[in-house]
């Protein structure tokens, strides 16, 4: 890797971190999504599909 400044590395530390929240977030909104579809009470093979979502994201 090549010789960065102290600013370029603070920025750099910066994107990282806010790429992580952006994953985070993108994350939870999945799972209220399928919270959502699951209360509404979506027809019975959406529900299926969705525990299956459920289910894996417990692993």
């Amino acid at each position: 890797m090549e010789n960065l400044t102290a600013q370029e590395l603070a920025m750099t530390r910066t994107l990282r971190k806010q790429s992580l929240e952006i994953a985070a977030l993108t994350y939870e909104n999945e799972q209220l999504k399928i919270a959502l579809e699951m209360i509404r009470g979506g027809d019975d093979e959406n529900d299926k599909n969705d525990k299956r979502k459920m289910d894996r994201s417990k692993k």
